[in-house]
């Protein structure tokens, strides 16, 4: 957050770092899943990847706080972020009946990259919140 106010939460800058971090993540992901990499690396690829991939989720409040009007802020944060819980509950039992078919390597791999599509296609859908009042409707 100290970041984000030294550059005056410039909206460029925190979409370039988000890219930045997809694409690494995207990468890595990648990397870590088909490159072969010896034990001594797998670890430290493993940590950087946990890294970028999880990062990704810190800007989500206060985006969604901008999203939703202040009567059903809290419902509409709450709801978006236990849908996505569930819906990626159902994420593993799905790697391992794909495994079966095409092994554990391609199955983890399609379903990291559907979930990196999936994420962009929804972040492309979202409005733009810049500038609006947090006291007003989204639609007014």
């Amino acid at each position: 957050m100290a970041l984000l106010k030294r550059f005056h939460y410039r909206p460029e800058v925190v979409a370039t770092l988000g890219k930045l971090m997809r694409a690494t993540a995207f990468r890595l992901t990648l990397v870590y899943l088909f490159a072969p990499i010896s034990n001594a690396w797998f670890m430290p690829v493993g940590f950087v990847l946990g890294y970028v991939s999880l990062i990704m989720f810190s800007p989500m409040g206060s985006f969604m706080t901008e999203l939703y009007p202040t009567a059903v802020r809290g419902t509409g944060q709450g709801f978006c972020y236990n849908a996505g819980r569930g819906i990626g509950a159902l994420f593993p039992a799905m790697v391992g009946f794909l495994a079966v078919r095409l092994g554990l390597t391609l199955a983890i791999a399609l379903f990291s990259i559907a979930a990196y599509g999936v994420m962009i296609v929804a972040l492309l859908m979202l409005p733009e919140t810049r500038g609006r009042s947090l006291l007003t409707p989204l639609r007014s």
